[in-house]
């Protein structure tokens, strides 16, 4: 429950972009804003909240070590190309990463 405040940014993009523009109501809110469509291809969104699991390079790991941290997606990272925003359960932090396993049941 604590955690909800960090579900607002994809709540406002995802509400950005089905309300229209006040001065042009052809444009998406998002766009009337920022001055350009938003790019879905450099940042995927997915449902939030949903279980992920971020995936750890092999290089990294032991052999027969977990692939990855449990965790859940809270949103793009905006900042980032094709980056999920995550929190991690295990450390009770936030995590960016490219690599997930999505787990929605």
């Amino acid at each position: 429950m604590s955690l909800w405040c960090e579900l607002v940014p994809q709540a406002e993009l995802t509400i950005n972009h089905l309300r229209p523009y006040s001065l042009q109501p052809l444009l998406s809110a998002y766009e009337g804003f920022h001055g350009k469509k938003f790019d879905f291809l450099a940042h995927p969104i997915h449902p939030p909240g949903t279980k992920v699991v971020i995936l750890d390079p092999v290089h990294t790991r032991e052999s027969w070590a977990p692939h990855g941290l449990d965790g859940f997606y809270l949103g793009p990272a905006l900042d980032h190309y094709q980056s999920y925003r995550v929190y991690v359960s295990l450390t009770k932090s936030f995590r960016i990463s490219d690599s997930l396993s999505w787990h929605p049941t």
